[in-house]
């Protein structure tokens, strides 16, 4: 759970049921923050490997976005990547709230001009098939603690400096190398048996808005990864990106 000034982010996984939180969740917020309006909404996951493991009304994204449109109004449901293959993203968002009445009085809890030019994005890496010896690192098992875990880790990554590859020189864009060749790399040169999934959701005025093209000229990580999927999704406000990527040869 992340909470900001206007903004509140719940992470899950297994077979938790997130939804079933949100109206009591926007009685909290305006009762505590005094919003009383949902500016919008992200609500995004990759396919399950096994729907029939999850709760009711979340074994298929169509029931979720049922849920979604019971609450807000406005809602747009999206699929990145092809649903008939093994992977693919899924993105429930909203309009902006000021698209539902132009003329509703917003006061100080509403969209400014300000806020709306301040730079806005997220990334997420959601790494699966891992490899079961790798992953024995991050069990009570083999580390008793956080500290543990982290020392285990670190003895099992040898990541130069930066984590460079020579293919740097290939990436034209410095916000993906930055990206791609600091962040990334430490990340994954942890797992020998591995695919990869990432999702970069950014504003037009954050940088990361360039990272949408420059990932379409980048079909590796170094020579390892090779790049299975790209698409892109542009709504109102935001440039949503996903990428999946498997291990070379796997």
């Amino acid at each position: 759970m992340f909470i900001a000034k206007r903004r509140f982010i719940l992470k899950t996984c297994g077979t938790t049921t997130p939804l079933q939180c949100l109206k009591s969740l926007l009685t909290l917020v305006e009762q505590y923050a005094g919003f009383d309006q949902v500016e919008d909404i992200f609500y995004s996951r990759k396919n399950f490997k096994r729907p029939d493991l999850q709760k009711k009304d979340y074994r298929s994204f169509d029931q979720e976005v049922e849920l979604l449109n019971a609450l807000f109004l406005r809602g747009h449901a999206y699929c990145l990547g092809s649903p008939k293959r093994p992977d693919c993203w899924y993105l429930y968002t909203l309009n902006p709230i000021q698209d539902v009445n132009n003329n509703m009085d917003l006061g100080c809890h509403g969209n400014s001009q300000d806020e709306d030019d301040i730079p806005d994005q997220t990334l997420e890496i959601l790494m699966h098939d891992l490899d079961p010896k790798v992953m024995q690192l991050f069990t009570k098992a083999q580390s008793t603690s956080a500290t543990d875990a982290t020392e285990d880790v670190n003895n099992n990554m040898d990541l130069g400096c930066h984590g460079n590859s020579q293919d740097e020189d290939d990436i034209p864009d410095q916000t993906l190398e930055i990206l791609m060749h600091d962040l990334d790399p430490k990340v994954m040169q942890l797992f020998t048996k591995a695919q990869s999934t990432s999702a970069t959701d950014a504003t037009e005025t954050s940088e990361a808005s360039r990272i949408p093209r420059s990932l379409k000229e980048v079909s590796w990580f170094g020579n390892k990864w090779r790049q299975e999927d790209i698409e892109t999704c542009r709504t109102k406000n935001y440039d949503f990106t996903y990428t999946f990527y498997s291990k070379f040869p796997s």
